[in-house]
């Protein structure tokens, strides 16, 4: 409701906010199964009804931020962020905190598809629009130089030349071509599969952190293949329907780049159970128990102090 009243189900912008609210549904049902069942030791009665206590809390501070935010202040951005805290302070209230000790990713989760206020959205579209403008006309310049094929950088306009004659029309990186919305969505990707995989906090920090640069190198591909469809294909295919067909195939070899890079991490750390690891449990068994005096082990035995429990009971 909150993404159809936003305007995310008509906006492409935040149409990646339907992807998020389905892995959040997923994360929310394997999360419990994926963390094993909850071993921790249960809290007293007291603390886990204090603990309930301030999720009813929570849960009205979401709510009555919520409304404010829908009315007087107007925010679409701070509108998402109450309700996901409302949301939480309601599951904690309702489950408890030891169910809230695995799903509170679940509910966190959702914020990455809450609507970007149109201000930042604008100036982050900008810096990239640049970025990939920049990359794009490198790139070219570097694969296409076999080729003759030359590319000049005019803002974030792509002049192309092939020999001694001049592509036109020009290249224009538009906020389509910025990256924006291949960011967000590899975003929500990385930050799952970091989170859902057996990994360390610094694997996954690892992972979160390198979903801006694939984005980028992502997307200064696509705007390469397009800038060689206009050049030996047909121009008018580097624009309209064809254009996103690009960049829905793109994200095959994007997912490819991240696979790969947990693959890397998790070949750079050995755990306990995996084969040909040193369990430290079992090489503690077998280590060679010091040897005893027999006559000072009888001393021991007949020790008046030596009870069932050691203290003479």
């Amino acid at each position: 409701m909150y993404l159809s009243r936003a305007g995310g189900l008509s906006n492409p912008r935040y149409l990646v906010g339907l992807g998020i609210v389905s892995i959040c549904g997923l994360l929310f049902f394997l999360g419990p199964v994926l963390a094993g069942r909850i071993t921790r030791p249960s809290l007293k009665m007291t603390l886990a009804g204090c603990l309930r206590a301030y999720g009813d809390g929570v849960f009205l501070v979401g709510l009555f931020s919520y409304a404010w935010w829908l009315g007087p202040g107007r925010n679409d951005m701070l509108q998402g962020y109450s309700m996901i805290l409302a949301l939480f302070g309601l599951l904690l209230f309702a489950l408890g905190p030891a169910p809230m000790s695995v799903l509170w990713f679940a509910v966190l989760y959702l914020s990455l598809a809450v609507k970007v206020a149109p201000r930042w959205w604008d100036m982050l579209a900008w810096n990239l629009r640049q970025v990939a403008a920049m990359l794009s006309a490198h790139s070219i310049n570097l694969v296409g130089a076999p080729l003759g094929l030359q590319a000049e950088l005019k803002g974030s306009t792509i002049e192309l030349m092939e020999g001694f004659r001049k592509i036109e029309p020009a290249m224009e990186v538009e906020d389509a071509c910025s990256g924006l919305r291949m960011l967000m969505a590899f975003i929500a990707l990385g930050v799952a599969m970091a989170f859902l995989g057996r990994r360390l906090w610094w694997q996954r920090t690892i992972m979160v952190a390198m979903c801006v640069p694939i984005a980028v190198i992502v997307n200064v591909g696509r705007i390469l293949v397009l800038a060689f469809v206009k050049v030996y294909g047909n121009p008018e295919m580097a624009q309209g329907d064809f254009h996103l067909l690009i960049g829905m195939f793109m994200l095959v070899p994007a997912a490819g780049l991240f696979w790969l890079l947990g693959w890397v991490l998790d070949k750079m750390v050995v755990y306990d159970d995996e084969p040909g690891a040193v369990n430290s449990s079992a090489a503690a068994a077998r280590k060679v128990e010091p040897v005893v005096d027999p006559l000072e082990r009888t001393r021991k035995q007949k020790s008046p102090s030596s009870g069932v429990w050691g203290w003479g009971w």
